[in-house]
């Protein structure tokens, strides 16, 4: 005999199909997660979920000037250093800590020493990879003493005269009563091939001698400005206007009816209001609603008497 093919019950089918359409959905989602997870490694930080941005608490922890101790495992684990740079998306730089990197530097920002164009520095460490160093009185011996900060708070702000902008005080966290300054702001460079010196930059060479001069000539007006921009344009030629001009679609024959029935009842409403036969119809409808309102509150009171 043969075997016969087993009748799978309606109920049944539906319950296989509605469990392989979930398992389906399942095995997308995770596929198109996987998809943003992999794309996301090629887009700006700000355009992930998992930015890489530091916040403004974070940016504003470590200035250049301060003494820090790496933390994180590694070859450099419990060095003590000074910051020389900090950067907002990638972390602080820390003298002689961090992953060696050699870029090209041209021959005007070589450093002191430096003979060839490739130039080996220290790189980047994040800011959660180190600890602040500084130093506290001793409450008990009234002494200065290191200490080491695990991790800092900003408070209120406040105009720093040395710095010549508003700053947020730093604090011991979980102890708002020790403040932690802030360093001296860095020498600024006042020498060198790229630094222009104080008088030469602050020297006047153009007065304005006639209110209908222009402050720049121009000539120079091209060298300062882009004069083939198009918002310097005060009109669109013909070439532009027609490239941004659409193009007529021709009507289909119900689309013309429509729109000659539509300007037909235009100037039949439009002869109405010339005649005056509009204003006519408009006061004998007022009357009319004005009477039914009337007969309506009327019923309506007798109704209410009545009960």
């Amino acid at each position: 005999m043969k075997s016969r093919t087993p009748i799978i019950p309606k109920y049944a089918l539906r319950r296989r199909i509605t469990a392989k359409r979930e398992k389906r959905s399942e095995q997308l989602k995770s596929y198109k997660k996987d998809v943003v997870i992999t794309r996301q490694d090629h887009l700006p930080a700000f355009m992930t979920e998992h930015s890489s941005r530091m916040t403004y608490v974070k940016q504003m922890m470590f200035m250049p000037g301060d003494i820090v101790q790496v933390i994180k495992p590694g070859p450099d684990f419990g060095k003590i250093s000074r910051v020389y740079d900090t950067n907002r998306n990638i972390g602080i730089a820390v003298e002689s800590v961090g992953e060696e990197k050699t870029t090209i530097l041209p021959k005007s920002h070589w450093r002191e020493g430096q003979s060839k164009y490739a130039y080996t520095f220290k790189g980047f460490i994040g800011h959660d990879d180190v600890r602040l160093i500084t130093t506290v009185q001793d409450d008990k011996t009234g002494s200065m003493v290191k200490v080491a900060v695990k991790s800092l708070k900003l408070g209120e702000e406040y105009y720093d005269d040395r710095y010549k902008r508003r700053m947020r005080r730093r604090y011991v966290e979980n102890a708002e009563d020790i403040a932690i300054p802030w360093p001296d702001p860095v020498d600024e460079v006042t020498e060198g091939a790229l630094v222009t010196p104080y008088d030469i930059a602050r020297e006047r060479t153009f007065f304005v001698t006639d209110a209908t001069i222009p402050p720049v000539p121009p000539i120079a007006l091209d060298s300062l400005r882009n004069k083939w921009s198009r918002k310097l344009k005060p009109d669109l030629t013909e070439d532009e206007i027609a490239r941004l001009t659409p193009p007529k679609m021709p009507l289909t024959d119900a689309k013309k009816a429509y729109l000659a029935e539509v300007e037909m009842l235009r100037q039949q409403r439009q002869a109405l209001e010339d005649s005056g036969e509009a204003e006519k119809i408009r006061e004998k409808t007022a009357e009319l609603l004005q009477k039914r309102i009337a007969a309506f509150q009327k019923s309506k009171i007798a109704t209410e008497f009545s009960a």
